[in-house]
Parts: C-alpha cells; sequence; structure tokens
C-alpha cells in the first residue's frame, strides 16, 4: 500500500519539478529540424504524466517558413507532445508522437482561383466534380 501512496504521489508532484524552458527549446528545435515547420506557443506548457509522458502546449500555431512565409497553416487549442522517459532520463528529448487538439487547418488556394461566392471561414471551400 505505501508503494502505491508514493507511486500516485510522484505522478501528481514531479511535473512541477521538471523544467518545461528547457525541454520546450529542445522539443520545437527537435519539431523544426526534422519537419521544417515552425511551431509557435503562446500558451503555458505544461508536463503531464499520466496516462502517459507528454508534453502539453496551450495556444499553438504551425507554418512552413519553406513555403516562402511565415504565414500559419494549422493552430490548435493544444498540441500533445509524447516523449520517452528513458529520453529524459538520459538528456536526451526522444518524440514518440505528435497530437493536435481541436485544430483548424487553412489550405491555400491553387495559384490563380478565388474563392467560391458565398465561401465562409478562411479555408478552401469544397469542389464540386465536374
Amino acid at each position: 500500500m505505501a508503494f502505491v501512496i508514493i507511486g500516485v504521489g510522484l505522478v501528481v508532484v514531479a511535473p512541477y519539478f521538471i523544467a518545461t524552458d528547457d525541454l520546450q527549446k529542445r522539443v520545437l528545435a527537435q519539431v523544426e529540424s526534422a519537419t521544417g515547420y515552425r511551431v509557435r506557443v503562446d500558451g503555458p506548457m505544461r508536463i503531464a504524466l499520466f496516462p502517459s509522458l507528454d508534453l502539453v502546449a496551450r495556444d499553438v500555431g504551425i507554418a512552413e517558413p519553406a513555403a516562402g512565409g511565415s504565414a500559419e497553416f494549422i493552430t490548435a487549442r493544444t498540441l500533445k507532445f509524447g516523449l520517452l522517459a528513458s529520453g529524459l532520463l538520459s538528456g536526451k528529448v526522444q518524440l514518440t508522437e505528435m497530437e493536435l487538439i481541436d485544430p483548424v487547418i487553412t489550405l491555400p488556394l491553387p495559384e490563380g482561383e478565388a474563392p467560391a461566392p458565398g465561401a465562409v471561414g478562411r479555408g478552401v471551400p469544397p469542389r464540386r466534380a465536374s
């Protein structure tokens, strides 16, 4: 019983003792170098240990600088970065996954095309088959 209480206590208290600033810089640099996408985080970041080890960021945007601009094509309320615990213990950040929660994806129109009349929002309107 004592081991269970200690384990639960560590899961609840440990995230408060892990500095997220350095971890955030490493994760964002790793994402940018692997994908070419720039990730903006305006909200707070925190570590979640349950049900899995995650770095959770609020109010995020993703842009593709290689496309010739800094306009964000994805914004989301939350972005979860799955982390390997063995990587954190060894000092190397290793991502297992990225999960967007409540994303808004804005696709650019092909060159020379204008949005359909009456289209709502910034996204691409559905195309009709010819």
